[in-house]
C-alpha cells in the first residue's frame, strides 16, 4: 500500500467533463515546496502536549529561527480552488506508507491529528502554509495500531472514491493488520517526511487527488541518540597539557555509546585543518548517554613553549555529523619542575629545614588541586617524576601525605602512575605508602583504572626490593569494589581493547573477581531492537522494566576467549559459597552439583542439544544467541554454571523442568544424583 494510488490526470480530466468548461491547458498539475521543514525536530511524547511548545518551522539558512517561517507549498498549473493536503509519511523513497507517529496541528485550543487540509485558490496565489504543527511520538507497543488506523483510514477514503457507500470487508481488515504487522518491523521511528498533495472536492465532499504526492526532505528526531543534534553542553575544563592524558568530563545531549567519537583539531590561517586526533574513552565512560569522561590525545609537537590554541568536537560516525566545536588550549606545562627548583635552592641555603621544605612545597597546588607529582605524572615529565620520588623517599613514614593527595577529582598520584602505565612509578609510590583502595570522584580506584590500563599488578610489585608480593598486595585491594556506575575491575577488563584483556581477567579472577556482579548500566533502548522495531523508548509511554545491569558475564558475550574463561572456573556453587536462597529446602535435595555431576549433565544435554530448550524455557536469550554465534566446546556447561549463579533453581526443580521438556535421560541423570543424596 502506498500513498494515493489513484491517477491524478485521470481524476483531472473527470474534473474538467464534471464542470463542461472550456479551460486553457497549462500543463499538468503539480506541487511545489517552498519552504521545506527543519531538518531537525524534537518528537513529543503525548505526556508532554501540555501548554504550549515549539512547532515545527521551516529550514533557515541562518542560526536565527523565525517562528513566521514553516513549511510552505504551492499548487501549479490549477486555475480553481483546490486543497492542497499534508500528511506524515515514512522516509523510505523505496516504499513510501503513512508514519505511525501523529503529525498534529493546534487548531484554537485543541490538536488535530493529520490529514491536514488547507484551501487554496488565486486569492492566496495557491500558496498554503502549515503553522503550529508538532509531531508526537508513537510509542513502540502503539505503533501496530497506530498504522492499522492510518492504513484503514487511506484505503477507504480510496475506495469511496469509486463507490461513495464503500466499507471494509473482513478481508481488508485481515490484510491491513498483516500489513501493519509487516511495516511496524523496519518503520524507523526517528525520521519522518512530509507527503503534500492536491485534491479538489466533489459534489459528494470526495476529495479527489489532482497532482502526484511530493515529499519533504527528512525529519529527525533531535532527540534521538541516532539523529539529533550533537551537542557539547558544559566541560569542566577547557586546558591540557601537550603530553595529553588529561580526564576531562562533559555534559552532552543525548548520544549513542557506540556512535560517537570526541574529535580535536587546529585549524591554520586559513581555516585548514592540519591537525586532528580523537579523545581516549570507552563505553563504559559514557554515562546514561547524556556524560561522558574521555582522556585528551597528546598535541602533535611535544616541545611548544606556548600555549597552542585547538578545537573539540563531538562525532558521530553514521552520519559524520558534528557538534559545534568548542576552543581548547594545550599547554606547555612547568608548574612540577619550578617546584623541584625551588626545593633544590631552598635546601642549599637551609640544609637542616630539608625535611620541611620538601613536604611543604609539594603540598603546593595548582587551581584544579594537582600537587607537583600529580602534574609531572599527568605531563608525562618523567624526569621530574623520579626526582620528586627521590625527594619523598627521605621522609619515610611522612611520605604517606603526599603520596595520598587527592586533586579536585579525587585522584591520587596513584591514579596518574597507573594511567600513564608506569609500573616502576607504581611500585615506588606503593613502597612510600601509597593507598591503592582510595577512590577519585567517579568511584574509581587505581585497580579501575589498571583493568583500563593494561598494567598488571603482579608485573608491577613482584621481588623483594618491593616490600611486598602480589598476592600481599591484590589482598588489601577490594578486587570487587564498584565505582559509581557500578563496575568492577573486572567489568573495565572485559572491555578492554587487545590481546592483554584476557590476561588481566585472569589476574583478576585469580585474586577472586566476580564476573556475575552486575553494574548500574542498561543497554541503549535505541542499540536493542525488539521485533526489529528501529526505535527509542520513553519510560513512561512505554512501561519498560528497570534494567539490572550487566555483569562481566554478560559484557563478555561476544569475546569467546573470555567468555570460556570466566564461566570455566569448575564447581561455580564450590568457588563462590553458593547457597540456594529457596527457604524450604528439602534434605534429599542438592544446593548444587558437583563438578564431575555437573560435567555430566552438560554432556548429556550437549548431545541432545536439550541445552537449547533450556535456555529458552529460561528467557535466556541473549545467552542462547551468544552460544549460537560461537563455538563453544559445551554451552550446556557454560549454561549450567550461569544458572547455579544467576538463578534460585534448585537441583529438584531443574530436574522437574528437564522433565517436563521431554529431556528424560537428563531428568532420569538428575534424579538419580538427587536419590544419592
Amino acid at each position: 500500500m502506498s500513498i494515493s494510488s489513484s491517477s491524478p490526470m485521470h481524476v483531472m480530466d473527470d474534473y474538467i467533463n464534471l464542470n463542461n468548461a472550456s479551460v486553457t491547458i497549462l500543463g499538468e498539475p503539480y506541487i511545489n515546496i517552498l519552504v521545506q521543514p527543519m531538518e531537525k525536530f524534537r518528537f513529543r511524547y503525548i505526556s508532554e502536549m501540555v501548554g504550549t511548545h515549539g512547532s515545527l518551522l521551516g529550514a533557515s539558512t541562518s542560526r536565527r529561527r523565525n517562528k513566521n517561517n514553516v513549511p510552505t507549498v504551492q499548487l501549479c498549473n490549477f486555475p480553481e480552488r483546490a486543497v492542497i493536503r499534508c500528511l506524515l509519511v515514512t522516509t523510505d523513497e523505496d516504499h513510501r506508507i503513512p508514519h505511525a507517529h501523529r503529525l498534529v496541528r493546534r487548531v484554537g485550543t485543541d490538536d488535530v491529528d493529520d490529514p491536514h487540509d488547507i484551501e487554496v485558490s488565486s486569492n492566496n496565489d495557491f500558496t498554503a502554509e502549515f503553522n503550529s504543527m508538532g509531531i508526537i511520538h508513537t510509542a513502540r507497543k502503539n505503533v501496530k495500531d497506530e498504522l492499522v488506523r492510518k492504513l484503514r483510514a487511506e484505503i477507504l477514503e480510496e475506495r469511496r472514491r469509486l463507490n461513495i457507500n464503500a466499507t471494509l470487508s473482513v478481508r481488508d481488515e485481515a490484510q491491513i493488520k498483516a500489513d501493519a504487522e509487516q511495516y511496524q518491523k523496519c518503520i524507523n521511528l526517528n525520521s519522518v517526511a512530509l507527503c503534500f498533495q492536491g485534491f479538489i472536492k466533489d459534489q459528494y465532499g470526495i476529495t479527489r487527488p489532482i497532482t502526484a504526492p511530493v515529499y519533504s526532505n527528512p525529519i529527525n528526531n533531535l532527540k534521538s541518540a541516532l539523529t539529533g543534534e550533537l551537542k557539547i553542553c558544559r566541560i569542566d575544563k577547557y586546558t591540557s597539557s601537550c603530553e595529553g592524558g588529561e580526564e576531562v568530563f562533559i555534559l552532552v545531549e543525548k548520544v549513542s555509546k557506540k556512535n560517537i567519537k570526541i574529535k580535536f583539531f587546529e585549524l591554520n590561517d586559513d581555516d585548514i585543518e592540519v591537525w586532528a586526533d580523537y579523545g581516549r574513552f570507552s563505553e563504559l565512560d559514557v554515562h546514561h548517554q547524556y556524560a561522558m569522561v574521555f582522556r585528551t590525545p597528546p598535541y602533535k609537537d611535544l616541545n611548544i613553549t606556548t600555549p597552542r590554541e585547538v578545537f573539540i568536537q563531538l562525532e558521530r560516525p553514521s552520519d559524520s555529523d558534528c557538534s559545534e566545536p568548542i576552543k581548547f588550549t594545550y599547554d606547555a606545562e612547568s608548574f612540577a619542575k619550578n617546584i623541584v627548583i625551588d626545593i633544590l635552592n631552598n635546601i642549599k641555603k637551609k640544609p637542616t629545614d630539608a625535611k620541611n621544605i620538601i613536604m611543604n612545597l609539594l603540598k603546593d597546588r595548582t587551581i584544579y588541586g594537582d600537587s607537583p607529582l600529580h602534574c609531572a605524572l599527568r605531563f608525562g615529565q618523567k624526569d621530574t617524576v623520579k626526582r620528586i620520588l627521590m625527594l619523598m623517599s627521605t621522609l619515610n613514614t611522612d611520605a604517606r601525605d603526599l603520596t595520598n593527595i587527592p586533586n579536585t577529582s579525587g585522584k591520587t598520584p596513584l591514579h596518574y602512575a597507573v594511567l600513564q602505565n608506569q609500573p616502576e612509578i607504581t611500585k615506588a609510590l606503593l613502597m612510600l605508602c601509597a593507598n591503592p583502595n582510595i577512590a577519585d570522584h567517579s568511584g574509581q580506584m587505581p585497580l579501575h583504572t589498571a583493568a583500563n590500563s593494561i598494567i598488571l599488578y603482579n608485573n608491577t610489585i613482584s621481588g623483594p626490593e618491593a616490600g611486598m608480593n602480589v598476592d600481599v598486595f591484590i589482598t588489601i585491594i577490594d578486587v570487587n569494589k564498584k565505582n559509581f556506575s557500578g563496575n568492577t575491575a573486572l567489568h573495565n577488563a572485559v572491555v578492554t581493547q587487545g590481546a592483554k584483556a584476557k590476561e588481566i581477567c585472569a589476574l583478576l579472577l585469580k585474586y577472586g573477581a566476580d564476573p556475575y556482579i552486575k553494574n548500574h548500566n542498561r543497554p541503549d533502548v535505541e542499540e536493542t531492537q525488539v521485533q526489529n522495531i528501529k526505535t527509542e523508548a520513553h519510560s513512561e509511554d512505554d512501561n519498560m522494566e528497570e534494567c539490572a545491569g550487566e555483569s562481566s558475564f554478560d559484557l563478555a558475550s561476544n569475546k569467546l576467549d573470555i567468555l570460556q574463561l570466566i564461566s570455566g572456573q569448575g564447581d561455580v556453587s564450590e568457588k563462590r559459597g553458593f547457597v540456594c536462597k529457596e527457604e524450604n529446602i528439602v534434605d534429599t535435595e542438592k544446593v548444587w552439583m558437583d563438578a564431575d555431576q555437573e560435567k555430566q549433565l552438560a554432556t548429556i544435554l550437549d548431545e541432545t542439544k536439550g541445552w537449547k530448550k533450556l535456555a529458552d524455557h529460561l528467557n535466556f536469550d541473549y545467552l542462547l544467541k551468544t552460544f549460537e554465534r560461537n563455538s563453544f566446546s559445551s554451552p550446556a556447561l557454560l549454561l549450567l554454571n550461569y544458572i547455579a549463579v544467576q538463578t534460585h533453581i534448585s537441583l529438584g526443580e531443574l530436574q522437574s523442568i528437564l522433565q517436563n521438556m521431554g529431556e528424560e535421560y537428563a531428568a532420569t541423570y538428575l534424579q538419580q544424583v538427587l536419590s544419592f543424596n
